[in-house]
């Protein structure tokens, strides 16, 4: 899995005080494809098969509001 086929995902470069928005969409598919442990606290049963965290690694952010 990996943003438009590419693993690890793409490098945005910026200018400095440069203002940018990104917008990350979902598409994964809803059956994952190996086997989950629904005993695990974060991956119950009644939770999507198909989902992500998407972060960054070294980039300033502001927090979501």
């Amino acid at each position: 899995m990996g943003y438009e086929g590419t693993y690890p995902g793409p490098t945005f470069e910026f200018m400095q005080n440069e203002t940018v928005f990104i917008k990350w969409m979902n598409a994964l598919p809803n059956k994952h494809f190996l086997p989950i442990d629904t005993t695990i606290h974060g991956s119950e049963i009644t939770l999507p098969e198909g989902r992500t965290v998407v972060h960054l690694h070294g980039g300033l952010s502001n927090p979501w509001k």
